[in-house]
This record gives structure tokens, sequence and C-alpha cells, in this order.
């Protein structure tokens, strides 16, 4: 396997080899070797690397990648779904446009919108008990 990967790495000029092992795959190298009766040196597992090949992903487990894929997978699906719903507005929007504007659409305001848009009034203060309002001053503007 190695030495189809290395002859593919030197046909597309890549400088390095990376695998997919993982620290599952790890852990059962370490396991064969104990039952096989290696030596310390045999009881090291796969190494990050050697030569020209990489291992990632030795730290990571496969049931890690399989939840990351799947998340991957849900958010493919969100995006599609977003997708989707904008192409729909698009639709709708691009319809109402031809068929006399958007503005048509939105020429009536609805009663509880009217007035939203306006700036809101500054809160004045009641006098207390036994007081007398305060004069609006020379230079501010005198309410009709």
């Amino acid at each position: 396997r190695y030495a189809f990967l290395e002859n593919a790495a030197r046909q597309v000029g890549a400088q390095r080899i990376a695998t997919a092992h993982t620290a599952d795959d790890n852990a059962e190298t370490l396991l064969l070797h104990l039952v096989r009766g290696a030596g310390l040196q045999g009881l090291t597992g796969i190494p990050p690397r050697r030569g020209a090949v990489v291992r990632p992903l030795l730290n990571v487990t496969r049931r890690e990648i399989e939840e990351y894929c799947a998340d991957i997978n849900r958010l493919k699906e969100q995006i599609q779904t977003s997708r989707e719903q904008i192409g729909e507005l698009r639709e709708e929007s691009r319809k109402a446009e031809k068929d006399g504007g958007i503005d048509a659409e939105f020429s009536e305001v609805p009663p509880a919108c009217d007035g939203a848009a306006e700036e809101p009034k500054p809160e004045t203060e009641e006098p207390k008990a036994g007081e007398t309002p305060e004069e609006p001053k020379e230079d501010a503007p005198k309410a009709e």
C-alpha cells in the first residue's frame, strides 16, 4: 500500500502522504503487536510520521470523525434549506416587481406601524405634590 502511495505522490509532485489512521487504529495496532509478542519497540503503535507519510488524525477517534461528518452534513442541509428559502424570496420579489413594483405591495402602511418611524418624545417629569411645573426655557421651542 505505501509503495503505491509513494509512487502516486511522485507522479503528482506531492511531498507528503496523509493517511486517515485514527486513535482506534493505533489502539488496534498496539493490541495486535502485544498479542504477537512484540517487544517494547512494537508496543509504540503507529508513528505520527515516517518519512513522507503523516498521520494527522492519530489523536482523533473514529466516532469523533463520524460525528464531525454528521455535523457537516447537517450544516450542508441547513445551508441548502436557507438557499432554497432565499431563492423563493427572490422569485417573490421579482414577481412583485414585474406586477407593478415592490412599492405597490407595500404602499399602504399598516395602522400598527403608522408613526413608528417618528422620533420618541422626551419624557418630562411630573411635578411633585405642591410644586408647580417648570416653565419652558426661552431657547426651547414651545409645544403647540
